[in-house]
């Protein structure tokens, strides 16, 4: 049996399914040997009217089991669902990339909401064709709504599923893995098909009952209505024939809503049609409430749901899925972060002992200048000297002129920035280099460049402040920033930005 959560051994799955009609819950547990049904063990209703934590309780006592945790399914109004061409970013830039991109698509910011992804297999003999993804987005206060009833009535939910791949759950119980299966669900709200295989979606169309009732008219016959819904399914599997030519679609199953006056089965098509019968695909024993047909349908999704333990099914899960909810990944850049703060930290230290020495020896030579000051005045004082020949007082002279200017060191002092620029040639470190140098208002150095890591960065840091220690000047302030250069390489740098200023 499969782990799930914390190492615990999952028997099945409590799920429960949103309509406009109730809440419709069931327990199914998986088939106990090969060969067998999952088991339906359990089954509720809700209305819609006592969606709350209240409600929620009342049903939990209907359909829970022990070890079986809970999914729910969130009805059509409450997501969006996309198909876009899959970006071409690192694995951990994904989920961000397609945020920023949709935010036009969608009309609305997705900042803050709910998202999850599920990517749309393309087979390798087809190499030309544009990879595609699945976005599922749902309102950040939509998730908060439904964390709040399950949290009031002190329940966990552990999954949040959408009702397409509930729905391709189903078709894959009757799917025979050498090829495609079709699933059309007929419901008052509308007319959802599926394609799915190898446990994947590929194709999902959803057509709203006004939307073909507007087409063809609202007093228009069963027959006309059909002949509707023929012709967008035509179209829809057209698509498929052209956009995955290696998936081979060879049944199309339906199911039914008992309140639909319509009849698919003698539409003409190439492929086979076929009425999908749960009691063929769910063991029913145990809630023989569910064996009746009529009522199937309204359970029809919950069902789907519950057939999450499957492993080589693709899975959808909206929980914890709202953008920021990063914790270990926070966690982690909070240590990397507060490890270079603790290095920077050692570098300052040691730059700062250095300047202490050079102060000390400045004092030293602060003194000696005093001392040649009174010699000198004692040599004019006791003979008149040719200034201009003695190269004594001319030795002495530069010895007095060189201390002061050390004296007065500042950015853009008396000599320029020259020194300054002919340091930053010196220093050197393997894997660094630098793109510009800027010097504000002679206050301040900022430094921009690449690294090929951060270690580098790092110690040509050390051996730059080590460097300007002797102009009481130190690089304290760094800001990082890990790219990737463009499209023909896969190297990742480190952007970097050093700022000083006078110590």
């Amino acid at each position: 049996m499969k782990k799930w959560f914390s190492g615990n051994e999952v028997t099945g799955w409590t799920s429960i399914d949103i309509q406009a009609t109730g809440v419709y819950g069931v327990t199914v547990l998986p088939p106990a040997t090969v060969g067998q049904r999952p088991c339906v063990v359990k089954s509720g209703f809700l209305p819609v009217s006592e969606w709350n934590a209240a409600g929620l309780i009342q049903l939990s006592e209907q359909i829970s089991v022990a070890g079986c945790p809970w999914v729910l399914t969130l009805s059509r109004d409450q997501y969006t669902l996309l198909v876009i061409p899959e970006p071409r970013v690192h694995t951990d830039e994904l989920e961000q990339s397609i945020r920023y991109s949709i935010d036009e698509t969608v009309g609305f910011s997705v900042a803050e909401d709910s998202l999850a992804l599920m990517k749309i297999p393309v087979d390798a003999a087809y190499t030309n064709n544009t990879p595609h993804i699945y976005v599922v987005l749902v309102k950040r206060e939509t998730m908060r709504e439904i964390d709040s009833v399950f949290q009031d009535a002190g329940l966990k939910l552990s999954q949040i599923d959408i009702r397409e791949t509930a729905q391709r759950n189903i078709s894959l119980q009757v799917q025979d893995l050498k090829q495609g299966v079709a699933l059309l669900f007929i419901e008052e709200q509308g007319v959802a098909l599926t394609v799915s295989s190898h446990g994947a979606l590929y194709l999902d169309r959803f057509i709203k009952t006004s939307a073909f009732m507007e087409a063809v008219g609202r007093d228009a016959g069963v027959e006309r209505i059909d002949s509707r819904i023929s012709l967008e399914l035509q179209r829809s599997f057209d698509f498929v024939a052209r956009k995955y030519p290696f998936l081979q679609i060879e049944r199309v199953f339906i199911m039914t809503s008992g309140s639909v006056p319509t009849d698919i089965s003698p539409l003409s098509f190439d492929l086979p049609f076929e009425r999908l019968e749960l009691a063929r695909m769910f063991d029913f024993s145990q809630t023989p409430a569910l064996s009746n047909e009529k009522i199937q349908p309204d359970y029809f999704i919950a069902l789907g749901a519950a057939l999450r333990y499957c492993e080589n099914y693709q899975s959808l899960n909206l929980q914890n899925r709202m953008a920021g909810y990063r914790p270990r990944a926070i966690l982690a850049e909070l240590c990397v972060l507060a490890s270079l703060i603790l290095l920077l930290g050692l570098f300052w230290g040691e730059g700062q002992l250095a300047l202490e020495q050079v102060r000390s020896d400045y004092a030293s030579s602060e003194l000696n200048l005093q001392k040649i000051r009174v010699r000198i005045n004692e040599m004019n004082s006791s003979a008149v000297l040719n200034q201009a020949d003695n190269p004594v007082l001319t030795t002495l002279r530069e010895a007095a002129a060189k201390t002061i200017l050390a004296q007065a060191r500042h950015l853009g002092n008396a000599d320029g920035y020259a020194r300054y620029f002919t340091l930053l040639t010196d220093v050197e470190e393997k894997g660094v280099w630098l793109t510009s140098v800027v010097i504000e208002s002679g206050k301040s150095v900022a430094l921009s460049g690449r690294a090929s890591d951060q270690a580098a960065l790092l110690r040509y840091v050390k051996k730059l402040n080590t460097a300007f220690v002797l102009y009481d000047v130190q690089f304290t302030q760094m800001e990082l920033n890990a790219e990737v250069l463009p499209a023909q390489s896969e190297a990742r740098y480190v952007f970097f930005k050093l700022h000083c200023g006078k110590g």
